[in-house]
């Protein structure tokens, strides 16, 4: 299972519709509405969360411990490790926020989050991209 950054987790497209999503997983383990009104479908073999805003997949929380970034897998590696590896084939530095007992690393410009609890990666979370004028950018199918 391998994110692309802009474009999705392996054929999955950011831009689906949730009935386009089930048709290529089958029915999630579970669906509810978040709080800011998202849409989320919960599929637990895959340990993935798909965000959709309004009737369009437009992020993806990951937990797999066996998705690849870049062809790397990440998961489990330390700070020290990731955070040097994906600045340099980004292109730029993460924005750090401190929960306690885990950490935030955001990569604003490519939509990236990666999430650490006791510094090992625990989840990678993407989107699609932004335009200059903010407006999101959705991949061909």
């Amino acid at each position: 299972m391998e994110a692309i950054i802009g474009r999705g987790l392996d054929s999955i497209v950011f831009g689906w519709s949730p009935a386009r999503l089930q048709d290529e997983l089958g029915s999630a383990d579970k669906e509810y509405e978040s709080d800011d009104g998202d849409h989320r479908a919960c599929y637990y073999k895959m340990r993935c969360t798909f965000w959709f805003r309004g009737d369009r997949l437009h992020w993806i929380s990951c937990r797999n411990p066996g998705l690849l970034l870049f062809g790397w897998r990440l998961h489990d590696q330390s700070s020290q490790v990731v955070l040097p590896f994906l600045q340099e084939r980004l292109g730029e530095a993460s924005e750090v926020d401190d929960y306690g007992d885990w950490e935030s690393h955001a990569f604003p410009n490519s939509c990236l989050e990666l999430q650490f609890e006791c510094d090992g990666l625990s989840a990678v979370c993407f989107g699609h991209l932004f335009s200059e004028d903010d407006e999101p950018i959705w991949p061909s199918a």
